[in-house]
């Protein structure tokens, strides 16, 4: 008896036969979450939610991480879209005990796709949830999650604020940011319909800044490779320099700044890196006249942008969506294109706004992230116009298809580390 033939079992749903198995399993391996989770879900299929609270109860008292094992459970349901079966998951939970926030918690992102509005305001209740928990949510990533997501992503009773703010006053309240940002744009007039544009930090320019200019070279499209680099050192007007010289169809632009929050140097910095791109679009653009299609630095090889292109004169911003379930995944930040127009102008505002209002208050990794997902949620409420484009339907292409990285995501981890361990140096 096996844990891959009762997971062959629960898979033809057959969940009776599962259960049996993997109560055996169990006690032979104990401290294996899995064949507790498969035997949770294989008690849901065959409709007996109230006996996975006891199941879950059993693990906490044995192991200590029932929470965390309720939240595999609840993921794996609302990854495939079950509701009624997290709904039945609800029903069994009692009141104000810390199980409910986890389906609260999921009940939210399932709501995401289709209504932002209560899907936003579900997630904050479950943020605060977990937060007045306190420990219990911090004995995982999965879990600590529920809080770190719940306030980064705004509602848009908070976004109608931020839409009635001065940008100006914005700033003031944002003491980490510069106000203004400098920026290099080359002399001639740009031809074609867009710009490229990425952000990151120094570390990131001298590892990717060849591999993102190749890549969009072997595009053939003669326009600009707009780099944003925050915190920039003493070396970085020569990488941009040595980026000019080795480019041949596409010019090179270049603008920085300067985060200064007290907890610069941490995931804090890294999260603005990343964010920059998206709070500078409209500063940016606005120098241009163009439109953007904004990257990851680490882009290796891109498509034909053709179809993309065209695509985007019917609407005013695409982005890739792989099928997430978390909101603040749900719109990558890997491949997005903003149109120059009026609502697209109000857009990159109010993104501008949003990322300068949250890093203030955290330095949630994914900030870009959940940006483009509530303000493009907010836009499309609030200005029926404003049209969204999501590339995986209609190029018929994933975006590991569309757009292949440079390094894997253990890699790109390490770096990230390594920019939120170290505070720059001033650049001379």
């Amino acid at each position: 008896m096996s844990f891959d033939h009762a997971l062959a079992l629960y898979r033809r749903r057959a969940f009776a036969e599962a259960s049996a198995h993997l109560v055996q399993i169990i006690p032979t391996t104990p401290h294996d979450l899995r064949a507790w989770k498969y035997l949770a879900l294989s008690l849901v299929g065959q409709g007996q939610a109230a006996r996975v609270l006891g199941l879950v109860e059993t693990r906490q008292q044995q192991m200590g991480d029932g929470l965390a094992l309720f939240f595999e459970v609840v993921e794996e349901l609302a990854i495939a879209r079950d509701t009624a079966a997290i709904a039945a998951l609800t029903a069994s939970v009692p009141a104000n005990n810390a199980l409910a926030v986890v389906t609260l918690f999921f009940t939210g992102c399932l709501a995401a796709a289709d209504d932002p509005a209560t899907a936003l305001a579900l997630l904050h209740r479950a943020a605060i949830g977990a937060q007045q928990a306190g420990a219990l949510f911090e004995q995982n990533a999965h879990l600590a999650s529920i809080v770190s997501q719940g306030f980064v992503l705004g509602n848009f009773t908070e976004l109608d604020r931020l839409a009635g703010r001065c940008i100006d006053d914005v700033f003031d309240d944002a003491p980490s940011l510069q106000r203004a940002i400098d920026i290099a744009a080359p002399a001639a007039r740009v031809a074609a319909d867009f710009v490229y544009l990425c952000s990151c930090n120094d570390l990131y320019l001298e590892r990717f800044g060849e591999i993102i200019l190749d890549a969009v070279e072997a595009c053939g499209i003669p326009t600009v490779l707009h780099l944003h680099v925050v915190d920039p050192t003493a070396a970085t007007s020569a990488r941009i320099d040595g980026l000019r010289a080795r480019a041949k169809q596409v010019a090179l632009g270049y603008s920085s700044e300067r985060f200064r929050h007290e907890k610069a140097g941490g995931y804090r910095s890294a999260a603005y890196y990343a964010s920059a791109r998206f709070a500078r679009a409209q500063a940016i653009a606005e120098c241009y006249t163009r439109d953007l299609l904004i990257l990851d630095i680490d882009t290796e090889h891109l498509a034909d942008l053709r179809p993309l292109v065209t695509a985007m004169r019917e609407h005013e911003l695409g982005y890739f969506s792989c099928g997430d379930i978390q909101p603040w995944l749900m719109c990558r930040g890997a491949v997005v294109y903003i149109r120059r127009c009026a609502s697209a102008q109000l857009f990159t505002e109010l993104l501008c706004k949003y990322i300068a209002d949250r890093i203030e208050e955290r330095g949630f990794w994914g900030l870009d992230q959940a940006a483009l997902y509530v303000v493009s949620r907010y836009m499309q409420a609030r200005h029926p116009s404003f049209r969204i484009a999501e590339f995986s339907a209609i190029l018929g292409a994933d975006l590991a298809d569309f757009a292949q990285g440079a390094s894997a995501t253990g890699a790109k981890r390490a770096l990230r580390r390594a920019s939120a361990g170290n505070s720059p140096p001033a650049c001379r």
